[in-house]
């Protein structure tokens, strides 16, 4: 939204960040396109700051799989102690 304050310093969205996620609670996960670098930024909301999540692409697609495996092992200890 034009005008929406975004950044700690109540800026705009940078250009150069390219959201790759969110956390469906106004979180997100950006890498900066104009770094020759791999790294993947954690964008708060709260703060209106990025900071480094994970040094590569790669970790980052790690930490999604395992997450993913450890949430459909606890829905299915959840579902299996359902009546």
């Amino acid at each position: 939204m034009p005008g929406t304050p975004w950044t700690e310093d109540e800026g705009p969205w940078p250009d150069h960040y390219f959201v790759i996620g969110d956390d469906q609670t106004g979180n997100y996960w950006v890498i900066d396109v104009l770094s020759s670098g791999e790294m993947v930024l954690f964008y708060d909301h709260e703060t209106g700051t990025f900071t480094v999540e994970h040094k590569t692409i790669q970790a980052f697609t790690d930490h999604l799989v395992q997450a993913t495996i450890k949430w459909n092992q606890e829905q299915k200890v959840r579902r299996d102690k359902s009546p």
